[in-house]
């Protein structure tokens, strides 16, 4: 599932955006982003849902999890 991540409208200021190929690489986009100090960030699917921390860690995780077994 792709994912684009981009600061949200309070943070926007010149408007850029990443596309992650998975929600584990969403995650570590968010994360980096967490980092440099941006707390409004969106990430949403190709169908337009849009997906927070918690449920992108959850998704990473559930993933993991098939890849192991």
């Amino acid at each position: 599932m792709r994912f684009t991540i981009r600061p949200g409208e309070s943070t926007a200021s010149g408007g850029f955006a990443v596309i992650a190929q998975d929600a584990r690489e969403a995650l570590n986009h968010v994360r980096d982003m967490l980092d440099r100090g941006l707390t409004d960030i969106d990430v949403v699917d190709p169908e337009g849902r849009h997906y927070d921390l918690i449920e992108l860690e959850r998704i990473t995780a559930e993933s993991e999890a098939r890849e192991a077994s």
